[in-house]
């Protein structure tokens, strides 16, 4: 197993993790956050390839459930405890998956705001060297704060675009695109 491109440690509290060597740099990932930024990429190809926005993607996952009482095991009390318990796991799972989207988004920007930097010339070395450090901060703080709450992420980003819209020129000839 050792030529596969990760490795499985443990993290603090002693939870399985998974390291990736990205871009240069050792990222460490929670299986559900590679879970869900799995199932946020097959439904972005989907779309690309359909052409067309999908609602409610749903990747073999059951999105009901069933309990019965046939054996007079359960209480009416527990039933409803186990439906309001799922319902609970429900919100947290979406609440999760929009923490991941917003990161994603985030790290994308970064990541393709370092590539803009290296390929724009007309940068002087000073401002070139200024926006070198605001991308390096931006990658060590999302490394840093993998459970940052979407609002953290989505201000980051607005301070990111103001920053990189005053130093990239507009005729540098590069334009970013987001896709939602």
């Amino acid at each position: 197993m050792k030529f596969w491109p990760f490795k499985v440690t443990n993290d603090s509290a002693n939870k399985p993790v998974i390291a990736v060597n990205y871009k240069g740099v050792e990222k460490r990932f929670s299986p559900e956050e590679l879970s869900s930024m799995i199932l946020i990429k097959m439904k972005e190809i989907s779309e690309y390839y359909l052409g067309k926005k999908i609602k409610d993607a749903k990747a073999g996952v059951k999105t009901a459930a069933t309990i019965t009482n046939d054996k007079g095991r359960l209480t009416k009390n527990e039933i409803e405890r186990m439906i309001q318990e799922a319902e609970i796991y429900r919100a947290e799972d979406e609440e999760f998956r929009k923490k991941i989207k917003a990161m994603n988004k985030y790290e994308d920007y970064v990541y393709n705001m370092r590539s803009v930097v290296r390929a724009v010339c007309n940068l002087n070395a000073s401002t070139k060297k200024n926006a070198e450090n605001v991308i390096k901060e931006a990658i060590q703080w999302v490394d840093a704060n993998r459970r940052a709450e979407v609002e953290e992420y989505n201000s980051r980003m607005r301070k990111l675009k103001a920053f990189f819209s005053s130093v990239i020129p507009s005729n540098a000839g590069i334009r970013i695109e987001e896709v939602d």
